[in-house]
């Protein structure tokens, strides 16, 4: 499971093989390793899980499942909730939606604000925000 797993996520990643294991901080041989489905292995720690996750820019709760590490995902789905998850992982949403989803977050909860008013405006037929 890992392996498919890994081997998805590294080819939305786009690169080589040695730059997806440096941004992890793994060696291209440990990557190479994970990437062979006829070998049995752990799946990778927490961390870096999280880098993969960060790297990919794939739910953190998907890469930890697919890590075996479900009590985690469990407990990060609590605290930050399902939809995040079914959001990140939908098929339809593209790696291009997904990083711009991202820069959206990423944003100051002012500059947030200010930037969903003007979308909410474009919404409206006439071009003026709602109260």
């Amino acid at each position: 499971m890992w392996a498919a797993f890994l081997a998805e996520v590294f080819a939305q990643y786009g690169g080589t093989q040695q730059d997806f294991a440096a941004a992890i901080g793994k060696t291209p041989a440990t990557v190479s390793h994970w990437l062979n489905p006829a070998r049995r292995h752990p799946g990778p720690g927490i961390a870096v899980c999280l880098q993969i996750a960060a790297v990919t820019h794939t739910s953190a709760s998907r890469v930890l499942r697919a890590a075996g590490k479900d009590a985690i995902a469990d407990l990060l789905e609590t605290l930050y909730g399902g939809p995040a998850l079914v959001r990140t992982t939908d098929p339809s949403v593209s790696l291009a939606e997904k990083r711009l989803l991202q820069r959206i977050q990423a944003l100051d909860p002012r500059t947030r604000r200010a930037f969903l008013r003007v979308l909410e405006g474009l919404e409206s037929p006439t071009g003026v925000n709602r109260p």
